[in-house]
């Protein structure tokens, strides 16, 4: 099935529309999500976790995985299917371009990083960070994506800076987009088309697309402030918007800094006008376009974001406490849901705090299994032949 999905799809990339071919899709990047998560101990032990009786836990493995990491499983007979791992080599002909999210280098680390590091190691594949802004407008880090795509210049896989004169511009790509690093690159996408001949195709997760209530809420309370107090106003919101994000002084590119102009790029009302204008001709691209959301609990959620996941609950219980999973989804025929993942929004991407540094606090420990989340993702586009 796998050859015949490959052959067929390399022919004719609209098939991606076809209910069969989408469902398929879902069902392998799930199967390869599974088997990488099990090799995950941390993960399977947080996920078999039942107080004193976790010895006693009777579940096969697979089902202890996707009990608590993929939603929609479990009565799901998917479970049973028997499917080969993934025989797949190096990597050499198509780059990786990460699009990174709002606030992106103000955690500790950067997203996926130890992850992106060794599957550049494993697989030789080429990844491209992008340098994207933190806190600008979508159309503003346009820029920031061309710059990786056209020229090959952000970081490396383990976030070392690649400068232009170090640089190697990149020939095809294929891009993964996290939060409002998707709404960067659909934005990229609409006003450069040319591209369409070098993007192989493109991952989202937990993309902002839809826009965000939390933003929206956001944009409304605050006004445009002044270079010399963006510090100050992001040393009070980033903590109530993302738990783990933090100043590091000096700002980078201060000059740059639009707050209002990064929030209204997530608006909802704003997504859904972009959509409305361009999400016929996005389809028309003939991109493949894969996308994975994100939904959790209440008793998952860390105390600092409890707050916007409850507004959130309010207006959909199906959301990651910083989106609703609906508003993650592109509307698009071209596009494909692969899975809706059991993580909150920010432990989808980053690493946890070190111990000292989450003064007991709950649920700041992300056990989400993001390696598997993201090997699944490129074994998956390999054994399409969506890359080589």
């Amino acid at each position: 099935m796998i050859e015949e999905v490959k052959s067929q799809t390399l022919l004719d990339r609209r098939l991606f529309t076809n209910s069969f071919i989408k469902e398929w899709c879902a069902k392998r990047w799930r199967n390869l999500f599974i088997q990488e998560a099990l090799q995950d101990s941390r993960a399977v032990y947080k996920a078999s976790k039942k107080g004193k009786n976790r010895k006693k836990d009777s579940r096969s493995p697979r089902k202890i995985i996707s009990d608590r990491y993929i939603m929609g499983l479990a009565v799901n007979r998917e479970l049973e299917l028997e499917m080969p791992e993934a025989q797949i080599g190096k990597v050499k002909n198509t780059t990786l371009i990460f699009c990174p999210g709002f606030v992106n280098g103000f955690f500790p680390t950067r997203a996926y990083e130890t992850k992106f590091t060794a599957l550049s190691q494993e697989y030789g594949v080429n990844i491209i960070r992008a340098d994207s802004h933190p806190m600008r407008s979508s159309e503003a880090n346009m820029d920031d994506l061309l710059r990786a795509i056209n020229h090959g210049v952000g970081f490396a896989a383990d976030s070392s800076p690649i400068s232009p004169e170090n640089a190697t511009p990149p020939g095809d790509i294929f891009l993964i987009g996290y939060s409002k690093g998707v709404t960067d690159l659909l934005t990229m996408i609409a006003h450069y088309p040319e591209l369409k001949k070098r993007i192989r195709c493109i991952f989202s997760i937990a993309g902002a697309i839809g826009g965000s209530h939390v933003a929206s809420n956001w944009h409304r309370a605050i006004r445009e402030v002044d270079l010399e107090q963006v510090e100050v106003l992001l040393r009070i919101l980033l903590p109530m918007i993302l738990p783990g994000a933090a100043i590091k002084s000096p700002l980078r590119r201060l000059d740059e800094y639009d707050t209002r102009g990064a929030l209204g790029s997530m608006k909802i009302k704003n997504r859904a006008e972009f959509l409305e204008l361009h999400r016929e001709s996005i389809d028309e691209l003939n991109i493949p376009f894969f996308q994975i959301t994100a939904s959790t609990k209440a008793k998952n959620v860390p105390l600092l974001n409890k707050a916007n996941f409850l507004d959130l609950w309010r207006i959909d219980a199906d959301n990651d406490s910083e989106l609703t999973a609906n508003h993650q989804k592109l509307p698009v025929p071209m596009a494909t849901n692969l899975a809706t993942v059991q993580a909150h929004h920010v432990e989808i991407a980053y690493e946890p705090l070190p111990k000292e540094k989450r003064k007991g606090a709950p649920n700041m420990d992300y056990p989400f299994p993001r390696k598997a989340l993201i090997t699944a993702i490129f074994k998956f586009a390999a054994e399409t032949g969506l890359i080589d």
